[in-house]
């Protein structure tokens, strides 16, 4: 009987040994794990900071292009008035050049 429990408690303790060694080797895979979620996590708040800053921007330069849309439209209402003055001044330099012929012809007659 003696032999027996000693075998036994041989075989207990061997046995153990070796979930002794798989709860190490376990905690060093579970210590990894952790390691690599930590990694992971600082990676997700870095992309959730780039997409803050892209959004930021996103706003700023929709900002911008509205700011110029309407400056191009200032600019083209200008151009229109512009053109509209040109032409009336081209009609008065024409009316003129007209009279001035009309009075260059009274004058010959």
């Amino acid at each position: 009987q003696k032999e027996s429990d000693s075998k036994r408690l041989m075989q207990l303790e061997k046995d153990n040994d070796v979930l002794r060694s798989l709860l190490i080797a376990r905690d060093t895979e579970v210590s990894q794990s952790k390691h690599r979620l930590i990694a992971i996590e600082a990676e997700f708040q870095q992309l959730i900071s780039e997409k803050e800053t892209l959004a930021r921007q996103l706003v700023q330069s929709s900002g911008q292009v509205d700011e110029l849309r309407m400056q191009s439209r200032q600019a083209f209402e200008v151009q229109e008035r512009l053109q509209q003055k040109l032409l009336k001044q081209e009609t008065v330099i024409a009316t003129a050049s007209r009279d001035k012929a009309h009075l260059v012809d009274a004058r010959a007659l």
